[in-house]
């Protein structure tokens, strides 16, 4: 007994030394108690991703209107607190998610002054006004999501990634740490996605998880199935996961999913099927094989693991497909996600603005490129031109000293033979 108490310290410790690359802090609000601990808790870690004074009160200000409007319009609700890692800065990604009676015209609500609940009504554009970034989704009947962004200095520029990715991950209610995990490696062209759910639950599932990521990091070009079968052969010292490598490249999505990983590519009104094989990632697996289905434009790429219900179709919830990736993903958390088990969704789809600029980008690349051999072939054959004339004044001048040599041997001649009749 006091080696398997020792065994858990030792893997739960291995586990917090580990880089919370996917950490997110979750915060319940149903009752006026919780706004102040929320504001607290959330205004710490600010000061902790240093946020100075100014910043750290833009955050108490958005913290407080936002769990305020949790228990005044959705009758309780959830904060979801995720760090943001962007051109040297560590900025703040928070989500209010409540199912109450949503908002039946979003301008008005908007507007200061506007109130249902007999308050000032400065609530939703106190929270714009304070956030890099503001984004809203509800429907009458089901409730509302807000995304907000803070940085402690000026907002990073648009990211030179064409894609934009969002995830919501939760313990299993009662665990301190998560069996799942996720990783998103972009590039210019490529966007791969891991998804891993350690078997079960606890420090246990979060380290066999942890190694998965690290075995992706360790070479993040390769392709979907070889990342796979490298997590499967490195896992095999672990209880094992479900994993599920996606890899967006092009006009196509390279999909190779090991286990109780769902996925699906929507778009417009189509939903594709992603099909993960029996198996477990570390233990069993008879054959890892890739899949390959087309990327439309504007189509959007979800993974989850089996803590959320595969029961959600995007139909319903109408104009969700054109928001941030990070509230597709908490409005399908918010309705679906069951309470038995850790829950992760994560969402990838096209960054348009980013998209738009690196292809700009390119043609001004391949416009310069152009213009330099241009003036290359120039210089060269200015270069060339110079060089004949050289040439020819060269040979002019030789012909000229071939004269005078001939010139010379004539008169040479000439003097010999007087000298011989004298």
């Amino acid at each position: 007994m006091n080696w398997i108490c020792v065994q858990i310290c030792e893997w739960s410790l291995l586990y917090i030394t580990l880089s919370m690359r996917n950490q997110q802090y979750f915060y319940t609000v149903t009752e006026q108690s919780q706004v102040g601990e929320a504001r607290r808790r959330i205004s710490g870690l600010a000061e902790r991703f240093g946020f100075g004074d100014t910043a750290r009160e833009k955050v108490a200000i958005v913290v407080t209107e936002l769990a305020t409007n949790l228990i005044k319009h959705g009758g309780g609700g959830e904060l979801v607190m995720r760090p943001l890692l962007l051109a040297g800065q560590t900025g703040i990604e928070l989500l209010a998610l409540d199912q109450g009676p949503g908002m039946a015209n979003v301008a008005e609500c908007l507007r200061d002054g506007y109130s249902t609940t007999g308050s000032l009504g400065q609530g939703l554009g106190s929270i714009q006004r304070q956030s890099s970034d503001f984004q809203l989704y509800t429907m009458p009947g089901m409730g509302t999501a807000l995304l907000v962004e803070l940085w402690p200095r000026v907002a990073p520029a648009v990211t030179a990634s064409p894609f934009l990715w969002g995830a919501i991950g939760r313990p299993k209610p009662g665990e301190e740490v998560s069996g799942d995990g996720w990783y998103c490696h972009t590039t210019a062209s490529r966007c791969t996605l891991l998804l891993s759910d350690g078997l079960g639950h606890g420090p246990f599932a979060a380290a066999a998880t942890e190694l998965a990521i690290q075995t992706f990091q360790a070479a993040p070009a390769r392709t979907a199935l070889a990342h796979v079968e490298s997590i499967h052969g490195a896992l095999r010292s672990t209880r094992g996961a479900a994993v599920a490598v996606a890899e967006v490249v092009g006009e196509q999505v390279n999909f190779v999913g090991l286990g109780n990983i769902s996925g699906r590519i929507c778009y417009a009104t189509t939903a594709r099927h992603l099909l993960s094989q029996h198996g477990i990632a570390g233990h069993q697996a008879r054959k890892i094989q890739p899949f390959t289905q087309e990327w439309p434009k504007g189509a959007l790429l979800i993974l989850h693991s089996d803590g959320l219900t595969t029961r959600w179709n995007l139909e319903a919830y109408p104009g969700l497909v054109h928001r941030h990736p990070s509230l597709i993903a908490g409005v399908l958390y918010r309705d679906f996600a069951r309470k038995t088990d850790d829950a992760t969704v994560v969402v990838v789809k096209e960054h348009v603005v980013a998209k738009e600029r690196l292809a700009k980008e390119r043609v001004v690349a391949k416009e310069r490129v152009a213009k330099e051999r241009v003036a290359k072939e120039h210089v060269a054959k200015e270069h060339g031109v110079k060089e004949h004339g050289v040439k020819e004044r060269v040979v002019k001048k030789h012909g000229v000293k071939e004269r005078v040599a001939k010139k010379h041997g004539v008169k040479e001649h000439v003097a010999a033979k007087e000298r011989e009749f004298r």
